[in-house]
């Protein structure tokens, strides 16, 4: 699991971006399964399903954030 993480992780970010905008899965709303389905060939596969929230990304502005900015 961590070489097709490694691998393909920048692929399935691209995935992700292209399915749901910019921004990122988050790790902290996030759920995990894990299961065994049986292939073809009578094969033992593993299914591994990541559940996160898409947390979109914010332009954020000094003007718009609604607090003073300090004395200088």
């Amino acid at each position: 699991m961590y070489e097709a993480i490694t691998h393909y992780g920048a692929a399935i970010k691209a995935l992700v971006n292209e399915k749901c905008g910019d921004g990122i899965m988050s790790a902290i709303d996030f759920f995990l399964e894990v299961g065994a389905v049986t292939g073809k060939q009578g094969e033992k596969r593993v299914v591994i399903i990541f559940n996160g929230k898409f947390l979109p990304h914010v332009e954020q502005s000094r003007d718009l954030n609604g607090v003073p900015a300090p004395d200088d």
